[in-house]
C-alpha cells in the first residue's frame, strides 16, 4: 500500500525542546500513515455486508410467508388435505385397482363439493417417496371472504367489538399490600413469565354478522379480520360437513380418513421445518 502524502492523517506531537519530545516528533514523522481511502473502503465493505445480511433475513422471511400462500403469493393456505397413490398401478391386482378407483371417485366427489361450498383449491405436484412405491398428493385449500363470513355467521362466531374497560381484581389484590402482591405474582405457578408471549387485550364480544361488519375491531382489512386459527377452524368445519357419496355416513374428511381415501389433513403454521439434534420441536396447540 502506498504511503499517503504529508497532507494525510498523521499523529501530531506538541513541539518541545527536550530530547524526548524530538525523538517522538521524529518517530511520528517516520511512522506509516493511515490510508484514508483504505478506511473508507473498509467502512463501505462493512455496510455492504450488513445490507447483505439484512436482505438475506428479509428473503428468508418472504419465502416463509410465500409457503403459507397459493402460488399467487396472496391467498392464504387455510387447510391442507393429503392422499397417496401407488407409483405403478400396473403391478397391482384387479381387485386392488378397483378399490383405488372407488377411493378416487370419492375424492373427486368430495373435491367438487368443496368447490361448490365456496372453497378454492390449488393442487401441488405429486411427491414420490424414497421407496418409489407411492406418490403423495396435496390439496391446498383457501377460503375467500364471502365463504368465511357466511360460515362465521352460521357457527355464531364471536368477534371483538370494543376494548373492555372493566378491571377485575382478585381477592388478595383488595386486601394485601403491593409488595406482597408482587411476590405472589412472581411465584404464581399458574402464570407464564415469558417476554415472548404477548398478553392479549380483553374485548367486549358479539356474534358476527356480515351486515354489521363496521362494528367489529379490524374490519378495515378483510385479509386479517379473521385470525389464521379462526380461518382454519372454519375451513375444517366446512370440510367436516361436505359429502363424498350417497350413503348415510359418506360425509366429512374424517370419514375419508377412516376409509383411507386420504392420509392426512391439517392447517399450516409458520415455523422451522427441522430442528437440530439437541433441540426439541416446540409444543403448539392444534386448531
Amino acid at each position: 500500500m502506498a504511503h499517503p502524502s504529508s497532507g494525510g492523517l498523521r499523529a501530531r506531537v506538541p513541539a518541545s525542546n527536550s530530547d524526548d519530545s524530538r525523538r517522538l516528533d521524529i518517530f511520528a514523522d517516520q511512522t506509516p500513515l493511515l490510508d484514508e481511502e483504505a478506511v473508507l473502503s473498509k467502512h463501505h465493505m462493512m455496510e455492504e455486508k450488513t445490507l447483505e445480511i439484512e436482505l438475506e433475513h428479509i428473503e428468508v422471511e418472504k419465502k416463509g410467508k410465500e409457503r403459507l400462500c397459493f402460488r399467487d403469493g396472496k391467498r392464504f393456505i387455510d387447510y391442507v388435505i393429503v392422499y397417496e397413490t401407488p407409483s405403478n398401478e400396473d403391478e397391482l391386482k384387479e381387485e386392488e385397482k378397483e378399490k383405488l378407483r372407488e377411493k378416487a371417485q370419492k375424492r373427486d366427489k368430495f373435491q367438487q363439493n368443496l368447490l361448490d361450498a365456496g372453497l378454492e383449491i390449488e393442487y401441488e405436484e405429486e411427491v414420490t417417496t424414497k421407496d418409489d412405491k407411492t406418490q403423495t398428493h396435496f390439496w391446498k385449500i383457501h377460503a375467500p371472504w364471502d365463504t368465511l363470513s357466511s360460515t362465521a355467521e352460521e357457527i355464531m362466531m364471536k368477534m371483538p367489538i370494543k376494548e373492555s374497560d372493566i378491571q377485575t381484581k382478585n381477592w388478595y389484590e383488595k386486601h394485601v399490600g403491593q409488595n406482597i402482591r408482587n411476590m405472589v405474582d412472581r411465584n404464581n405457578p399458574f402464570e407464564i413469565h415469558d417476554s415472548s408471549i404477548i398478553n392479549r387485550r380483553n374485548y367486549f364480544m358479539g356474534y358476527f354478522r356480515k351486515d354489521r361488519l363496521e362494528l367489529y375491531v379490524g374490519h378495515q382489512n378483510k385479509d386479517t379480520f379473521f385470525s389464521r386459527t379462526e380461518r382454519s377452524r372454519m375451513v375444517e368445519q366446512i370440510c367436516n360437513q361436505v359429502r363424498f357419496g350417497d350413503e348415510r355416513y359418506d360425509v366429512g374428511f374424517k370419514r375419508l380418513l377412516h376409509e383411507q381415501c386420504i392420509t392426512a389433513s391439517y392447517p399450516l403454521h409458520l415455523g422451522p421445518e427441522e430442528c437440530a439434534q439437541d433441540e426439541h420441536p416446540p409444543i403448539t396447540g392444534s386448531v
